[in-house]
């Protein structure tokens, strides 16, 4: 009787975890949603340098 009983716990546990790991993505993509291609980003640039290129024509290698 014993061992019915442990068997049993161990399949509902193990059915528990796939369904929680089958609904994790989901729950993670409404979470934390992707902003659409078109959306403007915050860009951070050296002291609020938009056209700041990083190319230094007097730097040697």
């Amino acid at each position: 009787m014993m061992l019915n009983c442990s068997v049993y716990r161990l399949a509902v546990l193990g059915l528990l975890a796939v369904v929680l790991l089958s609904i994790a993505p989901a729950v993670a993509a409404q979470v934390a949603p992707k902003p659409s291609p078109g959306t403007p980003q915050d860009v951070l640039t050296y002291h609020g340098d938009n056209f700041r290129t990083g190319w230094f024509p007097s730097e040697k290698c």
